[in-house]
């Protein structure tokens, strides 16, 4: 009698915290069970708002659902396509609930998390599906998780955090393992509103549109970092591995697409399009830098692969291995005349107040800053180090010694800002971006 009233006390009290918490902040998670309810408990709706009330150990994921493990929040239930198969049932699966609702993790940690769906049963991967326009995922740790998505014939989009992002994700860091085939990001597949202030280490494995963020970007992504790794999966072949890889971005959109305030230090390998921070850029990218190695066939970048769009005030110090179209910071800097069919412009690689430092090897059309600089496209006061990057040759940008690049006046000449952007230890340091010794008091 004396162990049943405790245990109703119990039961009692952590009655009360709930509805006290619940009227306070929304509705608590305190287990991966009630995690795994969202969208699919009427008491636990798509829209609803959540916070994690402590440390989650999901490790026991991976022997749910005949070893699938936990089902993406959003996705439907494989029971609504019985008796529909092959590419029409396919069609069906791309019909998830977005989530639309918001969920704190208030600090806390998702750990273990395993995520395997079955050939033709995968979508959007990752803890949520898909992350609608009223979405937001905020203040939370994804640690030692396992997502693969095995099919080779799928046109999925995979990420820690999500498949895909219409919302808005801040300040959320994630680890662990991914693998598959296209659209793949440490924190989602693919960006479409905001990312800002999250970070990843995972070691990825994918054969297109692979990045330490997001796989591809057609919105804002800022101070957000990488340190993990990029490599090419064993899918479909080796012919197709590896082409648009990034530390932040895979492939980073015309015009819409917005980088800043980010870095990578992860290490990166792949095949065509391969960038220390961008695979391919047609958008923006602004103050940012990356440090990791670059290895690839085509177009390799210690910053970017290839360049259609805009770079302001950035760097790059990874060394940089390639084959054709192979540079320090940027392996080609062109325009694509296809584009004013298509949307009425041409986007021309422009490249302003950048610099690289990092090793180059190559073998056609490689340089110490750009391997491949195409006419009407701008570079304008760039420099490499002829030094360590063991090149005094480049289709653009300005050479200097090691010393050279570590004056101030080098810079100035050419008009960069030491007031508000950079910063420089005289003949100790490369220039610096003012807000990385900011975010470092931050850490």
């Amino acid at each position: 009698m004396e162990k049943l009233m405790r245990t109703l006390g119990s039961v009692l009290i952590l009655i009360i915290l709930i509805q006290g918490y619940s009227e306070a902040e929304g509705i608590p998670i305190f287990t991966v069970e009630q995690l795994q309810k969202i969208g699919r408990d009427p008491d636990y709706p798509i829209n609803g708002s959540y916070y994690l009330a402590n440390d989650i150990d999901a490790t026991e994921t991976q022997y749910w659902n005949n070893r699938e493990g936990f089902r993406p929040i959003g996705r439907r239930d494989k029971q609504l396509f019985e008796g529909i198969t092959g590419w029409v049932r396919k069609q069906f699966q791309f019909y998830c609930q977005e989530f639309e609702g918001t969920f704190d993790g208030k600090g806390h940690k998702i750990s273990g998390l395993h995520i395997v769906p079955k050939k033709e049963e995968a979508e959007f991967i990752g803890l949520f599906a898909l992350i609608g326009e009223k979405g937001c995922v905020r203040n939370l740790i994804i640690e030692n998780v396992y997502i693969e998505d095995n099919d080779p014939l799928g046109i999925s989009l995979l990420g820690t955090v999500a498949g895909e992002n219409k919302g808005i994700i801040e300040n959320v860091h994630t680890s662990g393992n991914l693998y598959g085939l296209s659209y793949i990001g440490g924190i989602v597949g693919g960006n479409y509103n905001e990312i800002k202030e999250c970070s990843s280490s995972c070691n990825i494995k994918g054969e297109w549109a692979i990045g330490g963020i997001s796989g591809k970007n057609t919105s804002s992504i800022s101070h957000c970092s990488f340190s993990g790794t990029i490599t090419p999966n064993h899918i479909i072949s080796r012919a197709y591995e590896g082409i648009y890889m990034g530390g932040i971005i895979g492939s980073n959109y015309l015009e819409v697409g917005k980088i800043s305030y980010c870095y990578s230090t992860g290490s990166i390998e792949g095949k065509e399009y391969i960038g220390g921070l961008v695979g391919v850029n047609s958008g923006e990218v602004f103050n940012c830098y990356a440090t990791g190695s670059v290895k690839g066939v085509e177009f390799v970048g210690g910053f970017v692969g290839k360049n259609l769009g805009k770079i302001n005030n950035c760097y790059s110090k990874g060394n940089v291995q390639g084959d054709n179209s192979v540079g320090g910071f940027v392996g080609q800097n062109v325009f694509d005349d296809r584009y004013q069919q298509w949307i009425g412009i041409i986007p021309y690689g422009t490249i302003i107040n950048c610099y690289s430092t990092g090793k180059v090897e190559g073998k056609k059309d490689f340089g110490g800053f750009v391997g491949l600089n195409k006419p009407a496209c701008t570079i304008l006061s760039c420099f490499w180090d002829k030094e360590t990057s063991t090149l005094d040759l480049s289709a653009g940008g300005v050479g200097k010694t090691t010393i050279e690049m570590m004056q101030q006046k080098t810079y100035e000449d050419e008009v960069w800002c030491f007031e508000s952007i950079w910063k420089i230890d005289e003949n100790n340091s490369y220039p610096y971006l003012i807000w990385e010794k900011e975010n470092s008091k931050k850490q």
